[in-house]
């Protein structure tokens, strides 16, 4: 829903201190499959962007930020990212 998420993922990285953590709860494609169907029809309307689980990690480990996931709830990934020291 942000825009410009490789924005939203520098200004992170600016403001965290080293060891800092950044938690997040954001939508998720490919864990629940009605979740999918309904974000699939909105995110076409309102220009939103479509990430995986895999997707969220991989930007988090080009960012140098240690992923971890908590856990998924429907369509909703519950994840932190810890910033190297």
């Amino acid at each position: 829903m942000i825009p410009d998420y490789r924005k939203a993922i520098s200004e992170i990285l600016r403001v965290l201190t080293a060891g800092g953590i950044f938690a997040c709860t954001t939508p998720a494609l490919g864990i629940n499959k009605k979740f999918d169907a309904v974000w699939g029809k909105k995110q076409d309307k309102h220009e939103f962007h479509s990430f995986t689980k895999d997707d969220i990690k991989k930007a988090c480990f080009s960012s140098r930020l240690d992923y971890k996931c908590f856990d998924t709830n429907g369509g909703v990934l519950y994840f932190t990212a810890l910033k190297e020291k």
